[in-house]
């Protein structure tokens, strides 16, 4: 073999579960704060945008391992990418919260 005969190796798609964690992160850290466009904001990274980034890391994840390349799946993606999506969702919760409150008094 002279070497162009390797086979390319596929990892999991980490950047969007990145941006999922950041997203979560990012409308938690907003969470303090008592405005309401703040937690408008904070709702839309905790959920749309941290739904939206692990909808698609599961989506490539599984056409990745279904493609026939060497696939080298991470044995924690699907227990990480429910983690951020739970986190989201909690995040997303007490934003929802302040909202509806905010709107109630008014």
């Amino acid at each position: 073999m002279d070497g162009s005969d390797s086979v390319e190796v596929v990892r999991p798609p980490f950047l969007l579960l990145v941006v999922a964690t950041v997203s979560a992160l990012g409308g938690a850290a907003l969470l303090p704060l008592l405005q309401l466009s703040t937690h408008l904001a904070g709702y839309g990274l905790s959920s749309v945008v941290c739904f939206l980034f692990t909808a698609r890391f599961a989506q490539v994840d599984q056409q990745r391992a279904a493609s026939p390349v060497d696939y080298r799946p991470w044995a924690v993606s699907r227990a990480v990418c429910t983690g951020v999506l739970t986190a989201g969702l909690v995040v997303a919760c007490l934003h929802a919260w302040y909202i509806a409150t905010e709107l109630a008094v008014v």
